[in-house]
């Protein structure tokens, strides 16, 4: 389905770079305004919802031409489950208190890796816009 191939890609872009805002608005001024969205709580959840939700769609619909019936979009549905896993971890830690130490050491072990993750995020979603039909991709 078309319109999941580009939620898909959208959530993949604007998930990437709003997990990367602060790497990002430090190297490109011109993106700086990232930043700013990045801190708006509501709609950083949304965006990790959506990246969620699509990265699991993504399992079972397939980009347009792909002829893999199940898991030909791979990469595109893990790194917005994860990246979606960033946004929602990151926005939802906050007034949390305790918890097991095995899952506070998950969630910051994921949340170090933030900037990487979105980045890598942003060049999947470009490179899955630029090639729907490679495999894995």
């Amino acid at each position: 389905m078309a319109q999941v191939y580009l939620l898909s890609v959208a959530s993949l872009i604007l998930g990437g770079m709003l997990a990367a805002s602060g790497f990002i608005s430090r190297r490109i001024s011109a993106l700086a305004g990232i930043a700013d969205l990045a801190e708006h709580r509501s709609l950083v959840i949304t965006v990790g919802i959506v990246s969620v939700l699509v990265g699991i769609a993504k399992f079972f619909l397939r980009a347009p031409g792909d002829t893999v019936p199940v898991a030909g979009d791979l990469l595109p549905a893990l790194a917005g489950i994860i990246v979606g896993l960033v946004l929602l971890l990151d926005k939802t830690s906050y007034g949390e208190s305790g918890g097991e130490d095995a899952v506070q050491q998950g969630r910051q072990a994921l949340l170090n890796y933030r900037d990487p993750i979105g980045l890598a995020a942003v060049l999947v979603g470009i490179v899955h816009f630029l090639f729907p039909a490679v495999v894995i991709l």
